[in-house]
């Protein structure tokens, strides 16, 4: 199941209907759609995919969401309608090219079944938290900061959309691909970004970097009309920065989107190896890089916290790394987990093994 409230509801109600069905015992999360609102996948396997969304909100103006997320006395979650005020992060100029693309995002996720709107209200809620956590930390972001990153993807996905849509400006680019003797061959086009899946705004990014000079030549000429899709040179080194941020969502979501289905016993890995992936990006000290790009991060960690608290709803996701020959409960004290945790993990599996058998 993903991690909408219906599905909540579901795992409560249909012990009632199926007496087998262990309830929130025996609900598998959709670690790809986890990831989506991490990073942005819609694929059907269980327990990471939310954090690209929630990384990728800080580099793409949007809307504000009508909704937001509200955590009720049972400690579930709902939403509600959002309150008036604006967030003060959301004062971007909203110029041609970013209302362009928020009416394309609208107009692909107009028949979504209500997940959208969820998403983008745990999104908002997140990242005002891992703002003010940053802060604490010293990296503050500034206006010119917040601006300068937010109009990067409308900028990159709206050029290769125009691109894409007009033949003229399609046969000036590949003029100027088949111009370049540095070009491999290899690859011709800018691709197109899918609102609904995080790697393709990957793809986008790596491709526009990758064509950075044919880029900056067809966004010169006047004629194009092209001018407000130019990134600064600002943007260009936060562009690079991103493309190797967003390596890190690469290996999950590879992972769980192949054909066969993914084993549960590597969803806690997953998370493990995606946590020290981004507190690597948070703290980040050898060189300069984007305070956005650390505070992003710091966003994803909050969402794998999130979800990964939940998976001890679901006690097999704990067992079955205890079975797995090479884990076993080994893998647990290699990765520092007290000694409380360890024998209630250690107990939770006599105890599974003594009821099913």
């Amino acid at each position: 199941m993903d991690n909408a409230s219906n599905c909540n509801k579901t795992a409560e109600v249909l012990p009632n209907l199926i007496p087998r069905f262990l309830g929130e015992k025996a609900r598998v999360r959709c670690f790809n759609h986890i990831l989506h609102l991490i990073a942005q996948v819609r694929s059907p396997v269980c327990l990471i995919l939310h954090f690209s969304p929630m990384f990728m909100s800080f580099f793409f103006k949007k809307r504000k969401p009508s909704k937001k997320i509200k955590a009720k006395a049972d400690g579930t979650e709902e939403l509600v309608d959002a309150d008036a005020d604006v967030d003060g992060y959301d004062d971007v100029e909203d110029d041609e090219v970013v209302r362009d693309e928020v009416e394309v995002d609208d107009a692909e996720l107009a028949d979504d079944d209500g997940s959208v709107a969820y998403n983008k209200a745990v999104v908002y809620s997140m990242r005002d938290k891992a703002i003010l956590a940053m802060e604490d930390k010293g990296i503050i972001l500034s206006t010119r900061d917040v601006n300068e990153a937010l109009a990067i993807m409308p900028k990159v996905s709206g050029l290769a959309r125009r691109v894409h849509d007009s033949a003229v400006l399609k046969e000036q680019f590949d003029n100027l691909v088949a111009g370049d003797p540095t070009q491999n061959g290899m690859k011709h086009s800018l691709d197109c970004r899918v609102p609904t899946r995080w790697n393709s705004d990957h793809a986008c990014l790596k491709v526009h970097l990758h064509f950075r000079k044919q880029v900056e030549q067809l966004t010169r000429l006047s004629e194009n009309k092209l001018h407000a899709y130019r990134l600064t040179d600002g943007q260009w080194t936060i562009t690079k920065e991103l493309v190797e941020a967003l390596a890190i969502f690469e290996e999950p979501s590879r992972l769980f989107s192949t054909a066969s289905v993914p084993l549960i016993v590597d969803v806690l890995p997953a998370f493990d190896d995606l946590r020290v992936s981004l507190e690597g990006l948070r703290d980040y000290e050898e060189a300069p890089i984007s305070p956005v790009l650390q505070v992003a991060a710091e966003a994803a960690l909050l969402m794998v916290d999130k979800y990964e608290k939940l998976s001890w709803d679901c006690d097999i996701y704990y067992v079955v790394v205890v079975m797995c020959p090479d884990r076993k409960l080994q893998w647990f004290k290699d990765r520092d987990y007290d000694r409380k945790t360890l024998k209630y993990i250690r107990e939770l599996v006599i105890k599974r093994f003594n009821d099913g058998y």
